[in-house]
């Protein structure tokens, strides 16, 4: 385990991964929270990263976008193929998530370097992980 400023820059930008899918649209805001606070930490810290919940979250309720995966998966699939690294965010529900699934396969299959990263209790600090235990 490492913390984010240990992590070498990546050649492109990471794609950041997190759960969103839920019957409860207060679980979505929750969500989508998080997702948006990791995600300007890491910018901060210097990755270039694109996150597919902070960037749909908004359109998705706006425009009546549903949140099922298909849609969603059409659109994200490109942002993964062109990613140098995929990162997943553990937050409550990401080991459940089908999108989550869907989106490290891919990133497998495409040989795609992972890691997974977890946002410090203290909220100041993101750990990154190679890979899970």
């Amino acid at each position: 385990m490492s913390y984010i400023q240990d992590i070498p820059k990546p050649e492109s930008f990471i794609y950041l991964a997190s759960p969103y899918s839920s019957d409860r649209p207060v679980e979505r805001a929750i969500r989508h929270l998080m997702a948006e606070a990791a995600t300007a930490y890491i910018i901060i810290a210097g990755f270039p990263t694109y996150s597919p919940i902070v960037h749909g979250h908004r359109m998705s309720i706006d425009h009546g976008i549903d949140d099922q995966n298909i849609l969603w998966n059409s659109l994200n699939e490109p942002f993964i193929r062109a990613c140098s690294e995929l990162w997943v965010l553990m937050l409550d529900g990401w080991q459940d998530s089908k999108g989550i699934q869907w989106e490290v396969e891919l990133a497998e299959s495409l040989h795609t370097y992972i890691r997974y990263v977890y946002v410090a209790p203290d909220g100041q600090s993101i750990l990154v992980m190679d890979g899970i235990e």
